[in-house]
């Protein structure tokens, strides 16, 4: 077991971002976790890539990288991969999933979508003036300073201004009539924008566009009353969370305070194994849980290719348990052969087969204690 969850620290937050916003307000721990510890759980290799792509579109618009020089551009790719590469193999969760070209099969894809975006950026930089300009990574914060964040773009036309934000990833959160249902975190994130950019430069835009990476824009729909209370509404969840830890800094709380635990926010969060809020809202479990079991040991057999399968009795529920599978690589603490009855375990994402059965993913880590 990793630990109680007063044994990672959390420290108050300066300001938020419209890009935050939602992940924050889901569950204020994941959040704060993620800026002071290391992931506990593996990052998906897509969204290192998300990291390279957004580098190099960074250093594009900062003027650093002509995109339309195609060896130059590569060039700078190649690097960005390597970087992550290297910290990837720095740690046991991600060094399964160098190199990133075999673990995420669509990277030279994203590689010629993210150079065709970067070409579009470097035209509107060079063309920065006049009516159907463009500006990018336009910095927008709050009369306070208290909230702020960067639009990837703003584009000037007759009828006002047009934020664009770009994404690497899908914006879609299901299938829709017309394609699809723009995620709701980006809407926020997108009429945070626009509240931003009403408090920096006087005006609220007429349009916002949320741009996939491989080229389709959407239309988000905002009101000037939806931009000025969420901006209202991410003042005092700043405020509130600050207060928040500052209580369980001085002793008045503790950490779980700060956990909001749900199936849809604990599905994605990568400090399940730190947090005792989370096993405490699960309970005895249920389908729409992630994938995870502890408990303790009752039997081990490992098979010729070195790998584990375990009998577990799990806890609280006391039910038995099989689990297939798991790599040496994918263990932290006790050595997978020196596990003897009653150990205690605990198993991350893994995939069920059946009510008892369980088998190992790529993403499966065990914590053995």
């Amino acid at each position: 077991m990793v630990g109680p969850e007063q044994s990672l620290p959390v420290e108050p937050l300066d300001t938020i971002s419209p890009s935050q916003y939602s992940w924050i307000k889901q569950c204020s721990l994941r959040s704060l976790w993620s800026r002071t510890t290391d992931a506990l759980l593996p990052t998906s290799p897509k969204a290192r890539v998300g990291s390279v792509i957004h580098r190099v579109v960074e250093k594009v618009s900062r003027g650093e990288l002509d995109p339309q020089d195609e060896q130059v551009f590569q060039d700078a790719w190649d690097s960005e991969v390597e970087r992550a590469e290297k910290r990837m193999k720095s740690s046991w969760l991600s060094r399964r999933f160098v190199p990133l070209s075999g673990s995420v099969p669509t990277l030279r894809v994203m590689y010629h979508q993210t150079r065709h975006r970067a070409i579009e950026l470097h035209q509107a930089k060079r063309n920065s003036t006049g009516t159907g300009s463009a500006r990018t990574e336009v910095q927008v914060k709050s009369r306070e300073g208290k909230v702020s964040g960067r639009v990837d773009k703003a584009i000037d036309t007759r009828n006002g201004v047009i934020l664009q934000d770009y994404k690497s990833g899908s914006i879609f959160s299901s299938a829709g009539p017309n394609g699809g249902n723009l995620k709701e975190r980006y809407k926020s994130q997108m009429k945070l924008y626009a509240s931003l950019y009403h408090a920096s430069y006087g005006v609220w835009p007429v349009c916002l566009q949320l741009v996939a990476l491989g080229g389709e824009v959407r239309k988000v729909n905002y009101t000037v009353r939806e931009g000025v209370d969420l901006l209202d509404e991410a003042r005092r969840l700043l405020e509130n969370i600050n207060q928040r830890v500052n209580d369980v800094q001085e002793g008045r709380a503790q950490t779980p305070v700060l956990a909001d635990p749900d199936t849809e926010a604990c599905s994605v969060c990568n400090f399940r194994p730190a947090c005792q809020s989370y096993w405490r809202a699960r309970g005895g479990g249920s389908s729409e849980w992630p994938p995870d079991l502890r408990g303790h040991v009752r039997e081990t057999e490992v098979d010729s290719e070195d790998r584990l399968l375990l009998r577990l009795l799990t806890s609280p529920d006391q039910c038995k348990k099989v689990v297939h599978g798991i790599e040496p690589n994918m263990v932290r603490g006790e050595d997978a052969h020196d596990l003897v009855k009653d150990s205690w375990v605990e198993v991350y994402n893994l995939y069920q087969k059946s009510e008892e059965v369980y088998k190992a993913t790529k993403y499966t880590v065990g914590y053995f204690q």
